[in-house]
């Protein structure tokens, strides 16, 4: 039976003498248990989302006791635990009808924790945007295929024995996609070696580094038959995570909506 695991500031002092306990248990699906507008095109981002960087929802902070993350990737060496993480997002371009109604999506990034201080080494990376998500519900894949991906690179923000890692998906053909919808993203990375990944929240309010347009808060969702999830959403896991650390790339264009 698999039971999910707190790490904060209140157990460092006891994480030692549980780590063997802790490698000896499945895999956790968070890093803690569950709990009962407008962008400028060429706006200079945090990793992953350096230039023209149309939104980044916003940093982990860890110090906030809320902070953490959910499961979403593929580890085959972790007991072949795996998960996805959609995101929503709005893209809003401040004009629905003028000449920057739609945006052109050239690279996704998902901030994950890995655990350990494990480097991720990723073997295959895949993307995917859906529409029409609900509870319990899949929706539709608008755009989805295969990355061209860089290894992770490390964003420097780190906590007790989880590192931050920047996974950043550039996609081989962009996606358009138009103002004023509610869409959702998933970064689906399978990496080498054991370490489990976990998409960083953000828990604060403003959001750290935020770029772009406003977040869609509360309306993620998890979905993963190995830990039993059919597009939960991600608050009814856990009230904390309202918002994941997500950025993206892209520039402003004018399309006909009646074409998509």
């Amino acid at each position: 039976m698999r039971f999910f695991i707190k790490f904060n500031l209140l157990f460092v002092a006891v994480l030692a003498l549980a780590c063997a306990t802790i490698q000896a248990q499945s895999p956790s699906v968070s890093t803690r248990p569950a709990h009962q507008l407008q962008a400028h095109p060429e706006v200079q981002g945090p990793i992953g989302c350096v230039s023209y960087c149309v939104w980044y929802s916003g940093d982990i902070d860890f110090s906030n006791e809320n902070w953490g993350g959910l499961y979403n990737g593929y580890t085959p060496n972790n007991d072949g635990a795996f998960s996805q993480i959609w995101v929503p997002f709005a893209v809003n371009t401040g004009n629905k009808n003028g000449w920057n109604n739609a945006v052109k999506i050239t690279s996704i990034t998902f901030n994950e924790l890995t655990e350990n201080g494990n480097t991720p080494n990723v073997t295959n990376m895949t993307y995917a945007f859906k529409g029409y998500i609900f509870d319990g519900g899949a929706g539709a894949n608008y755009y989805s295929g295969s990355c061209n991906y860089v290894q992770p690179v490390a964003t420097g923000r780190a906590n007790n024995s989880y590192t931050e890692y920047a996974f950043t998906c550039k996609l081989p053909t962009p996606a358009i996609l138009l103002n004023g919808y509610i869409d959702w993203v998933n970064v689906y990375p399978t990496i080498s070696n054991a370490s489990g990944l976990f998409l960083s929240n953000v828990t604060d309010n403003p959001q750290p580094n935020h770029v772009g347009w406003g977040d869609t808060l509360s309306y993620s969702f998890i979905n993963s038959s190995y830990f039993s999830y059919n597009y939960l959403p991600a608050t009814d896991y856990d009230v904390n995570d309202t918002e994941f650390s997500v950025g993206m790339t892209g520039t402003y264009l004018h399309v006909n909506p009646k074409l998509y």
